[in-house]
């Protein structure tokens, strides 16, 4: 049976904030008791079940920001503010997830004086990418 004690143990184990040593002390056993606990059957079902409510949770916190974060993401494209760079690799970031192609984030830095990228550099760079079609030939 699930008792205060143990779930008191199972609410401090998910915060993440303490040691198994410091949740026994907050809870009134000993740090083998804990463990005892963690390699029980009733024990970790109860602590999966509150694990997955709080993944749940946060998903749909989550998923309710997610559309203000795409229309951020898509004025930061297009914003006449932002640098041609900046709108290529946001841009690719769009099409990439559109396409259910991998992304991951990649961290570029810049040290030319001139940072300004002209069209025909992004165009020029895409052609050289061996996976691109060329539309006008694909007609």
């Amino acid at each position: 049976m699930i008792d205060s004690q143990k779930i008191k143990a199972i609410e401090l184990l998910i915060s993440g904030e303490h040691t198994v040593t410091r949740i026994g002390e907050l809870v009134g056993v000993s740090r083998q008791t804990i463990y005892n606990w963690m390699n029980d059957d009733e024990f970790t079902t109860e602590w999966n079940t509150r694990l997955q409510q709080l993944k749940t949770m946060a998903q749909k916190e989550f998923d309710a920001k997610l559309n203000k974060a795409i229309d951020l993401y898509w004025e930061l494209a297009t914003s006449d503010k932002t640098d041609n760079r900046t709108k290529q690799v946001a841009l690719s970031y769009i099409i990439d997830r559109s396409l259910g192609k991998t992304t991951s984030r990649l961290e570029m830095t810049d040290d030319r004086a001139d940072t300004n990228v002209s069209d025909t550099d992004i165009l020029t760079a895409i052609d050289e990418v061996d996976n691109v079609i060329d539309i006008k030939k694909a007609k």
